[in-house]
């Protein structure tokens, strides 16, 4: 019995660390930046970087843009209807708390402006497509002027997240948009 946990649990990790391998490789997409720009974090966000992945470093090159705190979650299977049944261990809801710690440590240790620490929730489950979750709340624009396919869930007080396939949300938000708007806060 001991030894399946075992197997199940380094199995899980590892599907995990290929999903954020994975995700790394759709940044560097959409960020239109060279392979390997995007990686997974030290300690998954444990370290200097809050969250799974992000930039990295190169010599001889500006600081990149990124106005993300990015979460991966691969899991067998998940349930949105769980989060409207009230379920207190309704993993979206679950994934969206430890993303906005990291955003409240992101800001409070490494003094990042909270306008440029947007949570992004990257998760998946088995046989199903990538899901790309954000609010509105850290957004200084409306992003719900954008038309296009998605699952808005909102429960008073508690949780408030727009759910998108990744290729909605790649068409939706290119990188020249999102650093237009950026701009035009006044944040960069």
């Amino acid at each position: 019995m001991m030894k399946k946990k075992v197997k199940k649990k380094i199995k899980g990790k590892s599907k995990g660390n290929s999903f954020e391998r994975t995700v790394s490789r759709l940044l560097d997409d959409w960020w239109e930046e060279p392979r390997n720009t995007f990686w997974r974090t030290v300690l998954s966000g444990g370290w200097k970087e809050p969250g799974d992945i992000s930039p990295r470093f190169r010599p001889n090159q500006n600081k990149l843009f990124w106005p993300f705190i990015v979460e991966c979650k691969f899991y067998k299977k998940f349930s949105i209807e769980d989060i409207l049944i009230g379920k207190k261990t309704a993993h979206l809801a679950q994934w969206w708390k430890q993303l906005t710690k990291e955003q409240h440590d992101a800001i409070e240790i490494h003094k990042r402006n909270a306008h440029l620490s947007i949570r992004l929730l990257i998760c998946k489950y088995n046989h199903g497509p990538i899901l790309v979750g954000i609010t509105q709340q850290d957004f200084l624009f409306n992003i719900k002027n954008k038309f296009c396919k998605r699952i808005d869930i909102y429960l008073p007080g508690l949780f408030e997240i727009s759910l998108f396939t990744w290729e909605e949300f790649k068409q939706a938000f290119t990188r020249e948009y999102l650093e237009e708007r950026i701009k035009e806060s006044g944040y960069v």
